[in-house]
């Protein structure tokens, strides 16, 4: 008898040291499991944090011009109109327009790009006779840009109103170049900026929404002035690219002294609003 109760006794025992060890193990689970929900809820919190915050649209501004022709008056006002309208504004103007901030245009994180610079029409050599390039402000007298010089990315072009050489950009720079425009607006304040049509496919092709530009020579006042009144309707007064354009033609007119008109790309572009 005695031996029996020591044996139920033992056996007693070990219930009951068995059923603490389950109670430990119920409560590491329960804690591994409300780990589990607070790390999912913490992450689903900052997936919807980053869904929700709507990304900061940047305007790029390269104005080359700004060498020869600095007006400064048109660079602040549209400086000022992008910043209203909530876009953070990068500008580019003088000797720090080189090659490697035109390769800025295709990071994706510009919603608008304007390029106030010379440009001119292909050497119909290393780049067709409609096709245009853009210029930097390095002077070729710097030696640099070999290899891009070899595969045509970069040329040497002169100025048609001082007559310097500076190294300029082709269309098959553009097309090299790494990264994409993401859906990007690019307004050219230059001469020729629609010429033939192979650069602006180039910009399309590369991602941009739309290319707006002139289709020949324009003069520096008048393109500031146009240029002005066509960023003041899409960024301030949230016209239609169609219906910026149509009323820069309207009220600003073509230029009064090259006749050159005001036109965008692609066509079916013209009922985009930025």
């Amino acid at each position: 008898m005695k031996k029996h109760r020591k044996l139920r006794k033992r056996r007693k025992t070990r219930k009951r040291r068995k059923t603490v060890e389950e109670k430990y193990g119920n409560i590491k689970t329960l804690v591994i499991a409300i780990l589990i929900i607070l790390v999912s809820a913490i992450s689903s919190y900052k997936l919807h944090t980053i869904r929700s915050s709507p990304q900061p649209k940047t305007a790029l501004i390269i104005d080359g011009l700004s060498v020869e022709f600095n007006n400064k008056e048109f660079i602040d006002k549209i400086t000022y109109y992008f910043k209203q309208a909530g876009y953070d504004v990068e500008i580019y103007n003088g000797t720090s327009v080189t090659v490697d901030t035109y390769r800025k245009m295709f990071n994706g994180k510009y919603k608008v790009i304007i390029l106030r610079v010379h440009s001119a029409p292909g050497d119909g050599i290393i780049v067709p006779k409609d096709a245009i390039v853009f210029f930097t402000a390095e002077p070729t007298t710097i030696k640099k840009y070999f290899a891009e010089q070899l595969m045509g990315f970069v040329v040497k072009a002169r100025t048609l109103t001082r007559g310097e050489s500076f190294y300029a950009i082709t269309p098959s720079f553009i097309r090299n170049a790494p990264g994409k425009l993401e859906n990007a607006v690019i307004i050219v304040l230059s001469c020729y900026g629609t010429l033939g049509g192979i650069t602006v496919r180039e910009f399309l092709d590369k991602g941009a929404m739309a290319y707006i530009g002139w289709d020949g020579e324009v003069s520096p006042e008048y393109m500031d002035k146009a240029g002005l009144f066509l960023v003041e309707n899409l960024v301030k007064h949230h016209l239609s690219i169609e219906e910026a354009v149509r009323k820069t033609m309207e009220e600003i007119g073509p230029d009064p002294f090259f006749g050159s008109y005001l036109k965008y790309y692609p066509p079916n572009a013209g009922s985009y609003k930025l």
